[in-house]
């Protein structure tokens, strides 16, 4: 199969997040070499025009969620939840690329994994909610309102209401 056919593929199934074993080597580095695929961390790539500028932030940034979620889906399954603070701004639709992004998981090493563009996300080893107590919004497992409200200091309360206040 051409190269450029695989790829158009994982765009037409609405795949941002491209893990190295879901290519062959040669297909892999044939979009390296011409600029369709951009590295963001080993073993994980994202599709780009080859127009694209070295450096560009827009890519990263208009695929962070699509590609964290992957990201995470792949390394935890469904063990893993963003932070209580991350899952309340999400809810209040606060999309917004933090700089870190905090994640529990039980399987988490305690670990800082850099991303592009200054951003990063420490997965945290922790335990994660009762099933009833998590939410799946676009692919992201999000503590509920109620759980994540009960998790959080007063002083996470001001910020909110700010941003939440902000956005009606």
């Amino acid at each position: 199969m051409p190269t450029l056919k695989i790829l158009k593929d994982f765009q037409d199934q609405g795949i941002t997040a491209i893990r190295s074993k879901s290519l062959s080597r040669t297909h892999r580095e044939r979009l390296l070499k011409n600029g369709f695929l951009q590295e963001v961390i080993k073993g994980w790539y994202l599709p780009v025009s080859p127009n694209t500028v070295a450096g560009e932030s827009t890519v990263w940034y208009s695929s962070f969620w699509s590609f964290i979620s992957k990201y995470l889906n792949e390394r935890f399954g469904n063990d893993w939840c963003l932070s209580p603070e991350q899952s309340l701004l999400f809810h209040v639709g606060n999309l917004t690329v933090p700089d870190q992004l905090i994640v529990h998981a039980l399987k988490a090493r305690n670990k800082i994994t850099q991303f592009p563009h200054h951003t990063s996300l420490l997965d945290i080893r922790a335990r994660v909610p009762e099933p009833e107590n998590v939410t799946v919004k676009n692919n992201l497992r999000l503590f509920t309102v109620p759980c994540g409200k009960s998790l959080q200091s007063e002083s996470f309360w001001g910020i909110f209401l700010c941003v939440y206040s902000s956005l009606s």
